[in-house]
């Protein structure tokens, strides 16, 4: 669940959409400063998938989703977009949908959230940009997307040919 919310609190009950509009009038849902992107999430929990899925379509950004790692990885070959958001401990976990992604799509720009494992350190190892430990704040969200789509990974070393 997201805290540090003056208002009305998002979750974990069924997210009022009246509720993230009032926030946005009272500044709170115009958090994100300047890009606006398409967005992958992957997470089994469709309480929380649905409710950060309405908090980033309120500031503007094209949300997508998926229930676990296997249905992120076909849905984001079908149909890439600028970011990825994933849990790690789900079915098909998301340790493993960046790892075989991110061998595939190399400049993939990807946040990994998680409400307590230790696998957030191996997702940084295999490719996640940034991560962030559930229960986040709406700046935390901020900050990790505006960070992870700003950062321009280096070029992949060229392999000479034999």
């Amino acid at each position: 669940m997201f805290t540090g919310f003056e208002g009305p609190p998002l979750g974990p009950g069924p997210v009022n959409i009246r509720d993230i509009r009032s926030l946005r009038r009272e500044g709170m849902g115009c958090i994100y400063k300047a890009s606006v992107a398409s967005i992958l999430i992957i997470d089994d929990n469709e309480i929380f998938r649905e409710m950060l899925g309405k908090m980033l379509e309120a500031t503007g950004h094209t949300v997508v989703s998926a229930p676990d790692g296997f249905e992120g990885t076909q849905l984001y070959r079908a149909s890439p977009v600028d970011l990825i958001m994933t849990d790690m401990v789900m079915p098909h976990s998301g340790l493993s949908a960046i790892r075989v992604l991110r061998s595939e799509f190399p400049t993939l720009k990807v946040i990994a959230m998680s409400g307590g494992s230790r696998l957030l350190g191996y997702a940084k190892d295999v490719g996640a940009y940034r991560t962030l430990m559930k229960p986040f704040t709406p700046e935390q969200l901020s900050a990790a997307i505006e960070e992870t789509l700003a950062y321009e990974p280096p070029p992949a070393p060229k392999v000479p040919k034999r």
